[in-house]
């Protein structure tokens, strides 16, 4: 999509929860792994999992702060 394209779009807002979860990373990534792989791909907008040297960041998005 370039900007042009995406500028004649409507724009909407969207809604974003950081979590932090302290505790090994490795075992927590792959309990992250885990329960991602059971979240139907078309629910997501945008999903990160990020690697803490104390755990990990998830940023998770909603379309508005009702639906988180």
């Amino acid at each position: 999509m370039t900007l042009a394209s995406r500028a004649a779009k409507m724009v909407r807002g969207m809604h974003a929860s950081i979590s932090t979860f302290r505790g090994d990373p490795d075992d927590l990534l792959a309990r992250y792994d885990a329960m991602a792989a059971d979240i139907p791909e078309a629910n997501l907008s945008l999903h990160m999992c990020l690697r803490a040297e104390d755990g990990i960041v998830v940023v998770d998005t909603c379309p508005s702060r009702a639906v988180a």
